[in-house]
C-alpha cells in the first residue's frame, strides 16, 4: 500500500467544509440541544436578579473653610492613583461591614449562606460526613458569620470610575429589587459618612495636637520675656542715640587730644630751637607741661569711652537678640492660637470629599437572567460544540468519504463511485438497473466494468472476486449489476455464489430456497457445472450455494474447488464470485487465490478506514491481487459536497 504523501500533512479546507456540512444535521441537533438547556436555564432555572446604582462624586479638599491643609493634607484629584485608591476604599471590607451592620444583612439567608437550606447535592454528601461539634467560642463563630457575609456583599456589589470624569459609580446586585436599592444607596451613604467621620476625628486630633503645642508655645514665649526682662534689669543700658552721641563725643575727644599732641609737638620744637639758657625757655616748657597733663587726659578720656561704647554694643545686641526671640514665640504662640480657635470652631462643620450625585431607582425589571444573551451563547457553543464533535468524529471513526481519499490511505485506484439506487432491496436495485440503462447508477456500472475489462489488456481478469471488509456494504449488488451489465453486452457470465452461511445472493434476488445441487456438488464434480448452474433473470448463469458444509474453507480449498473455477474458465467469458466479508470469515481468502483479481467494495461513508487497511492486508498476505476498489452508495449529497466523483452524473436520465 502507498504511504501518506507529503500533503497530507496540510489541512484540506475544501474538505474540512464538506465534512462539517455533510454533519450538519448533528451539528444542528447539538445546537438545539445546547438552546434548549440555555432556555431551560433562562426561563426556569436561573433566579431573576436585580441590579441598582447609586452615583458619588469625589471633590477635593481645596474648599474647607477651616483653612486645615496644613493639618488634613490636600487631596490631590483627578490623578489615577487616587481614583484607585477611593475605588478600594468603597470595597474595603470595613466598609462593606458598616453597610452589613446598617442592613443587619447577617440575617439575610442571600448573603449569609449559614441561613440557606442545604441543597441537595449538599444533604446527599451529608449522609457520609459525620457531624462534629463546632468548638469555637460565640465571638468566634459571630466573626465567622461576619466575614462570610461582608464576603457576599462584596462578590454583589461592583465599584467603576466613570472615564475622564471623578464620578464613582456603585452597583449592587440582589435577589430582590427593594434589597438591590437599599444596597446601592447604603454603601454610597457609608462611603460619604465614613469620609466625613475621617474628616471629624482627623480635626479633633489636629485640636488636640495644637492645645498641646500651644501650652509648649506659652511657655516659651514666657520664658523668652522674662529673659528680655531680666537682662534689662541688671544692665544700664542706654538706647541707640545715646550710643550714637556717645560715638560722637568719642569723635570730638579724639580730634581734641590729636589737636594738643600736635600743639605739644610743635612747642617742644620751638624749645628744641631756642638756646640754653634763653628767658622764654622756662615759659615754653611750662606749656609744654601743660599741654602733656592736658593730652594724657584726652587719651585717658578715649579709652574710656571707647570701652564704654564696646560694653554698650554687646548689651545692646544681646538686648536686641533677647526681644527677637521672644517676639517669634509671640507670633508662634499667636499663629497656633488663631489655628485652634479655627479648628475648634469647624468641629462640628466637616464636610465629606465625596457627595452622593444620585440615588440608586428602584429596579422594575430584573438584569439577570439576559435570556436573549444566554440563548445566544448557547447557540454559539452548540454551534462549536457540534463543528468539533463532527471534526472529531470524522478523526476518529476515518469513514471513507471521498475516493482521493481512500486511494491515499489504500494505495489501490478507485474503478469506480456508485450512486445510491433509488429502490429498496437487492432484486429491486438490480430491476431498477435493468429498467434504467442512462442513469447514474448505470453509468458507474459501466465506468466499473470498463475499468476492469481495459484497465490492463495484457492481463484482463476472467475470474473476478467481489468482497468487502464488512457485511452490508454492497458487495452482492456491485456483482449482481455487474454481472448483469456484462451479460448486456453479450458476455457469457457466470456468478458464483461464494457465501454458503449467508446466502445473501440466492435470498436477497429471489432464487428462494437452495436447491438441491448446487457449489458444493459442483466442486465434488466440476464437470456437471453445466447441469448446476441457473439462468438469472437478467442474463448470464449463476450458481447457487446449496448447503453450508461444517469447514467451508476447507471446501474453497479443495482441489475440487480449483478444478471447478477451471472448468468455468473454459465455459465462460467472465467469472464473478460473491464472498463473505475478509474482516467475518477467512473464506475471501482462500477464494481470492483461485482468482485472477479482487474486486473490493467500500461504503461511502460507512467503512472505516482502519477496517479497509486491515482487510487489503488480509487479502494481500495471501498475494492476492487487487484490481481496485469501488465505493457503493455514494449519496447525490455526498458527490456534490465531497467533490470527487469520475462523472456519474454523464447521460442521466
Amino acid at each position: 500500500m502507498r504511504g501518506a504523501g507529503p500533503d497530507e500533512d496540510l489541512v484540506d479546507l475544501g474538505g474540512l467544509a464538506r465534512g462539517l456540512w455533510a454533519g450538519r444535521r448533528w451539528i444542528a441537533a447539538i445546537m438545539a440541544a445546547c438552546l434548549l438547556l440555555g432556555a431551560v436555564q433562562a426561563f426556569i432555572r436561573a433566579t431573576p436578579v436585580y441590579t441598582a446604582a447609586s452615583v458619588v462624586v469625589l471633590e477635593s479638599r481645596d474648599k474647607s473653610v477651616a483653612g486645615l491643609d496644613s493639618v488634613l493634607g490636600e487631596l490631590s484629584t483627578g490623578t489615577t492613583s487616587v481614583v484607585r485608591t477611593e475605588i478600594e476604599v468603597l470595597r474595603s471590607r470595613k466598609l462593606v461591614a458598616q453597610v452589613v451592620a446598617a442592613l443587619d444583612l447577617t440575617r439575610d439567608p442571600e448573603f449569609n449562606a449559614a441561613l440557606r437550606a442545604p441543597s441537595l447535592w449538599q444533604r446527599f454528601l451529608g449522609l457520609f460526613t459525620p457531624d462534629r461539634p463546632d468548638l469555637r467560642s460565640t465571638a468566634e463563630r459571630e466573626r465567622a458569620t461576619l466575614d462570610g457575609t461582608v464576603s457576599a456583599v462584596l462578590g454583589a456589589v461592583e465599584v467603576e470610575n466613570v472615564s475622564g470624569s471623578l464620578v464613582f459609580r456603585i452597583t449592587a446586585r440582589s435577589l430582590s429589587a427593594e434589597r438591590a436599592r437599599l444596597l446601592a444607596d447604603e454603601m454610597a451613604r457609608a462611603y460619604v459618612d465614613d469620609q466625613r467621620r475621617y474628616r471629624y476625628e482627623t480635626t479633633q486630633a489636629a485640636a488636640s495636637w495644637l492645645t498641646g503645642e500651644l501650652a509648649d508655645l506659652q511657655a516659651e514665649l514666657e520664658t523668652a520675656e522674662t529673659a528680655v526682662r531680666r537682662f534689662q534689669a541688671a544692665t544700664s543700658l542706654i538706647d541707640a542715640e545715646s550710643l550714637g552721641a556717645m560715638d560722637r563725643q568719642l569723635k570730638e575727644t579724639r580730634a581734641r587730644r590729636d589737636g594738643v599732641a600736635g600743639d605739644l609737638a610743635a612747642l617742644r620744637a620751638q624749645i628744641a630751637a631756642l638756646p640754653e639758657g634763653a628767658p622764654a625757655r622756662a615759659r615754653l616748657q611750662a606749656d609744654a607741661a601743660r599741654l602733656e597733663a592736658q593730652a594724657r587726659s584726652l587719651s585717658m578720656a578715649v579709652e574710656g569711652l571707647m570701652a564704654n561704647i564696646e560694653g554698650q554694643s554687646q548689651d545692646l545686641i544681646r538686648l536686641d537678640q533677647l526681644k527677637r526671640e521672644a517676639e517669634s514665640s509671640r507670633l508662634l504662640y499667636e499663629h497656633f492660637q488663631a489655628r485652634l480657635k479655627e479648628t475648634t470652631a469647624q468641629l462640628g462643620l466637616q464636610q465629606a470629599d465625596s457627595r452622593i450625585l444620585s440615588q440608586a431607582v428602584l429596579p422594575d425589571r430584573p438584569s439577570a437572567p439576559r435570556k436573549g444573551r444566554i440563548l445566544a451563547i448557547s447557540g454559539l457553543l452548540g454551534l462549536l460544540l457540534g463543528v468539533v464533535f463532527v471534526v472529531i468524529r470524522d478523526q476518529q471513526t476515518r469513514r471513507i468519504r471521498s475516493a482521493r481519499a481512500l486511494e491515499a490511505l489504500t494505495g489501490h485506484m478507485v474503478l469506480s463511485q456508485i450512486p445510491v439506487i433509488p429502490a429498496k432491496g437487492r432484486q429491486a436495485s438490480i430491476a431498477w438497473l435493468q429498467a434504467n440503462p442512462t442513469s447514474a447508477p448505470a453509468e458507474a456500472i459501466r465506468n466499473l466494468r470498463t475499468s476492469v475489462l481495459l484497465g490492463n489488456r495484457e492481463t484482463v481478469p476472467q475470474v473476478l472476486t467481489i468482497t468487502s471488509a464488512n457485511p452490508e456494504e454492497g458487495k452482492t449488488t456491485v456483482a449482481a449489476a455487474l454481472a448483469q451489465n456484462m451479460a448486456r453486452m453479450g458476455r457469457r457470465v457466470l456468478l458464483i455464489e461464494g457465501d454458503v452461511r449467508n446466502r445473501t445472493l440466492s435470498r436477497s434476488l429471489g432464487f428462494g430456497e437452495a436447491p438441491v445441487a448446487g457449489l458444493s456438488e459442483g466442486i465434488a464434480a466440476p464437470d456437471n457445472l453445466a447441469r448446476l448452474v441457473q439462468a438469472a433473470p437478467w442474463g448470464g448463469d449463476v450458481l447457487l450455494a446449496d448447503r453450508a458444509p461444517v469447514d467451508t474453507v476447507d471446501l474453497f480449498a479443495s482441489d475440487g474447488f480449483a478444478a471447478l473455477i477451471a472448468t468455468a474458465r473454459g465455459a465462460y467469458d467472465m467469472v464473478l464470485i460473491d464472498t463473505p466479508p475478509v474482516l467475518a470469515v477467512p473464506d475471501a481468502r482462500v477464494i481470492a487465490q483461485a482468482s485472477d483479481a479482487v474486486l473490493f467494495v467500500v461504503r461511502w461513508n460507512r467503512t472505516l478506514g482502519d477496517q479497509v487497511t486491515e482487510a487489503l492486508g488480509q487479502l494481500e498476505s495471501v498475494h492476492a491481487r487487487v484490481a481496485g476498489l469501488v465505493v457503493t452508495q455514494v449519496t447525490a449529497e455526498g458527490l456534490r459536497h465531497y467533490g470527487y466523483g469520475y462523472g456519474q452524473r454523464y447521460g442521466q436520465a
